[in-house]
């Protein structure tokens, strides 16, 4: 089985920041639309200082993952204390330059109730935080994140494996990173295909979006034999790509938030792909299980095959 991964977004209750102000942003790019990071203080002459910020998190479960953008300079460390133990430092990835990714993981911990305190953080942003469930792990409200490479999603066709960076355009001043769990899954190909089976009140798709190509991608989604065909297109007077935003990490794609709890089946059918590829990073989900220990039947709904496109899908302006 799988492990069970919790994704908690930067303005969730159950972090809370202190040190100095922290700021968020709003931006697309960000899981959520937003991210936070140490607010830079004036120095004597006016000019920025770099904040030491601070943050205490407290969760159920196993181990415990930060995301976001590394420091581009100053401290290259962040100091550490779990359960008010003894402190540590731990170094960001990628020294030299300024990155998204995973920028920091835990120890495997004793599945139970923790909180951890991370101090000394300079210049470096947090997107999202992901926990690693146990057994007994209280699942009810939370959102289960599911990576595109998990044995959950079966792939039809001929997807490729992507462990490349994602690149930005290096006028929009983001930084390039790494998927979710350094790796996606892209198609080009018409009638490539996926499917995931959960249970649960919502499902959402999200991936990698190249605004640097202009072209059109339609695809259709299927949810317990109700199909949706969207299509996203990048032109001329496209402002992303107009504005060189170049690839966007935590695109979503489709999602649906008001499912019966239960068993679902999801179907992602390529069908049009023009010079824009679908690349899915990740899948998430609401469960509707109180935890992994009491899980429901596998799910089982009826399966069936996409319907055939008799029109052309609705033209949806990728955000």
């Amino acid at each position: 089985m799988s492990r069970i991964l919790i994704i908690v977004d930067n303005e969730n209750d159950t972090v809370t920041y202190g040190g100095r102000e922290w700021t968020g942003t709003t931006l697309s790019r960000w899981y959520g639309g937003s991210s936070t990071w140490p607010t830079p203080a004036k120095g004597l002459n006016g000019s920025p200082r770099i904040p030491h910020g601070s943050l205490d998190f407290s969760f159920h479960g196993t181990a415990v993952a930060f995301y976001g953008n590394t420091p581009r300079i100053g401290l290259r460390n962040a100091t550490v204390s779990i359960d008010g133990g003894s402190s540590y430092n731990s170094s960001f990835p990628n020294p030299t330059s300024r990155s998204y990714l995973q920028w920091y993981q835990s120890p495997q911990l004793p599945e139970g109730d923790h909180t951890i305190n991370l101090t000394n953080l300079a210049d470096v942003s947090v997107d999202f935080i992901v926990v690693t469930a146990g057994p007994n792990t209280p699942l009810s409200g939370q959102t289960i994140i599911v990576d595109d490479s998990d044995p959950s999603i079966q792939y039809i066709g001929s997807w490729d494996r992507d462990r490349e960076l994602f690149s930005p355009d290096s006028s929009t001043g983001n930084p390039s990173g790494f998927p979710f769990h350094n790796s996606t899954h892209r198609s080009l190909t018409e009638g490539d295909a996926l499917t995931f089976e959960f249970t649960g009140t919502s499902i959402g798709i999200f991936g990698i979006f190249d605004f640097s190509t202009i072209g059109n991608l339609s695809v259709i989604f299927g949810l317990d034999g109700e199909w949706t065909p969207l299509t996203y297109a990048v032109g001329p007077d496209t402002p992303e790509f107009k504005t060189k935003v170049g690839r966007r990490p935590n695109f979503s794609y489709f999602s649906q938030t008001s499912l019966a709890g239960g068993n679902h089946r999801l179907i992602i059918n390529v069908t049009q792909p023009s010079n824009i590829p679908f690349i899915i990073d990740f899948l998430t989900y609401r469960p509707s299980r109180i935890s992994e220990s009491n899980s429901e039947t596998s799910p089982s709904p009826n399966s069936s095959s996409p319907p055939p496109v008799t029109s052309p899908p609705p033209v949806r302006s990728p955000r």
